[in-house]
């Protein structure tokens, strides 16, 4: 506990919010959805602000909570051990909310500007779960330096793409996974961008 506190309060959070929501059995809600979830469309209205950090706790449900649980807990522990709590919580937070501002500024306002019905889609489309955290601690470990790092940093950058050109090749609905495969992409950047700063000079207790 006294090593791990961050990866235990943010597990123990997406624990109790998977129990009020049931969700750890079944999928989440689309009332919920639409009451917790964060969609670009809420940008511009500072009052829709506190769903940065709603989303980040609440999943589709099931096997996705999971999944979603089992992930934080790996790479997010393993970021902990090697970063420190305050960092690994910084770079969660951090990029959780750096990514949502760049898939608006980079990806869906251009494309609304030149009329691209994707952008459209993605403008509305509400997300949840807090995997762009720790996908921003996965870049944060895998550009630290160490063995492999670019072929591994390779593979995920070509796993998040394929990822991305499938929802956009076979999905029947863009807005179900082209979201989360596009924040994915960017919080992973980031992390790897930032990882250089919170890895400086750090010594683990």
């Amino acid at each position: 506990m006294r090593r791990y506190p961050f990866t235990l309060v943010t597990a123990v959070a997406l624990l109790t919010v998977a129990w009020y929501s049931n969700t750890h059995r079944l999928a989440l809600s689309d009332d919920l959805l639409h009451r917790f979830g964060y969609a670009p469309r809420h940008l511009p209205d500072f009052f829709q602000w506190p769903r940065f950090l709603t989303s980040i706790f609440f999943t589709k449900g099931a096997s996705a909570f999971w999944a979603s649980l089992l992930m934080l807990t790996a790479i997010v522990g393993t970021t902990e051990r090697y970063i420190g709590s305050l960092r690994t919580a910084a770079v969660f937070f951090g990029v959780h909310v750096a990514t949502l501002f760049s898939e608006y500024l980079l990806v869906i306002a251009p494309l609304r500007s030149i009329g691209h019905p994707i952008g459209d889609s993605l403008h509305a489309a509400h997300d949840i779960g807090p995997s762009a955290g720790y996908y921003g601690c996965l870049g944060v470990l895998l550009a630290r330096p160490m063995r492999y790092r670019t072929l591994a940093i390779s593979i995920v950058l070509l796993v998040t793409a394929l990822r991305i050109a499938w929802s956009l090749h076979s999905s029947s609905d863009l807005a179900e996974s082209l979201p989360a495969d596009l924040a994915h992409l960017i919080a992973f950047m980031l992390g790897a961008i930032v990882s250089a700063f919170v890895d400086k000079n750090y010594r683990p207790h």
